[in-house]
């Protein structure tokens, strides 16, 4: 009388994957080497490993734009853009050339955008009239309650 025994999961656990595949390198904050690794899940955060620092999960925004601006990915792997970082890399960006140096003038001056739009602002009138309906709101409410 032999029985067998099957080997199945009768309490519905999911099975453990395969960890996540480096995907590139990048110098950590101590100077070491760490390999990257990015996450499946939401997100798609980078994880990385060196010897200084051990296995870091930091998902804050500074961080992830490091690793993603700094690190050295593999060729031919798709490497996707964690959700809080900006994609454009630092060093794709053109570097502006530098102006010629001119003498400086206090008794010019330059209008800027920023002044321009202050004045554009007060002029419209809308703003008075949202604060005027908030202001009429607030003290009928006020009535109502009290």
């Amino acid at each position: 009388m032999t029985e067998e025994i099957e080997n199945k999961d009768t309490t519905g656990a999911k099975q453990k994957t395969a960890p996540n595949p480096i995907v590139g390198y990048w110098k950590c904050e101590r100077g070491g080497r760490a390999s990257v690794t990015q996450t499946r899940k939401r997100g798609r955060h980078f994880n990385t490993s060196c010897d200084c620092c051990g296995f870091v999960q930091g998902t804050g925004k500074a961080r992830q734009q490091d690793i993603w601006d700094n690190a050295e990915f593999e060729p031919g792997l798709t490497v996707a853009c964690p959700s809080n970082v900006s994609s454009d890399k630092a060093k794709s960006k053109p570097k502006p050339e530098p102006k010629e140096a001119t003498d400086f003038n206090p008794n010019e001056s330059e209008p800027s955008e920023e002044s321009t739009e202050l004045v554009e602002a007060e002029t419209s009138g809308r703003g008075k009239l949202v604060a005027g309906a908030l202001l009429l709101l607030s003290a009928g409410v006020g009535l109502w309650l009290g």
